[in-house]
């Protein structure tokens, strides 16, 4: 009888051991994906952001008109010599709605399209979901007046096309342009 007892005890001890290990070791898997979406999310908001920020502290140059055209919430488009050939190009930012990007299972992103002279250059895959622009004067207060434009804030989100445990993972990125050669009147 006491050897049953310490037998069956020692199943149970040892039953309930496998079963926290069992779940330590689905935390660990959980943990791992969601992480690599995370970073998958991450990489895709640099990729992006290292060519936006190139094009963004480009503006103005080659030009002695007004660098910066239009510009929306999701959309710029500004004059600036992105291709280096010392010509200044006519470049265009803008996000599309949800519907462009049906391809992909998260129906929340879009497609980030840039265009320099009429030419789509980047048709982004999906995954963005937010790209804003927002004008700001010299003081960093956002502005509408475009020969006031000192600095420029961007801001772009992206998030995973997969969801995983029905949430989608997101990166942020943000960030503050002061391009060199943004033309401006001098009052003097």
């Amino acid at each position: 009888m006491d050897s049953t007892l310490s037998l069956t005890g020692s199943v149970v001890i040892g039953g309930i051991f496998l079963l926290g290990l069992m779940r330590f070791y689905g935390g660990v898997i959980d943990y791992k994906h969601e992480k690599n979406f995370q970073l998958l999310a991450q990489e895709t908001t640099a990729s992006y952001m290292e060519i936006i920020e190139q094009d963004f502290r480009k503006i103005g140059s080659g030009t002695t008109s007004p660098a910066i055209a239009i510009t929306g919430n999701n959309l710029i488009t500004f004059w600036g010599d992105v291709n280096g050939d010392g010509v200044a190009d006519e470049v265009q930012y803008s996000l599309s709605d949800s519907s462009a990007a049906s391809s992909t299972p998260n129906p929340n992103d879009r497609i980030l399209y840039r265009d320099v002279n009429g030419a789509r250059t980047l048709d982004t895959p999906g995954g963005v979901t937010d790209f804003s622009v927002t004008l700001l004067d010299e003081l960093g207060d956002p502005t509408t007046e475009l020969m006031n434009v000192s600095q420029i804030q961007l801001s772009i989100t992206v998030e995973s096309i997969y969801p995983y445990d029905g949430q989608y993972v997101t990166a942020i990125w943000q960030e503050r342009i002061i391009p060199l050669n943004l033309v401006r009147i001098n009052s003097n």
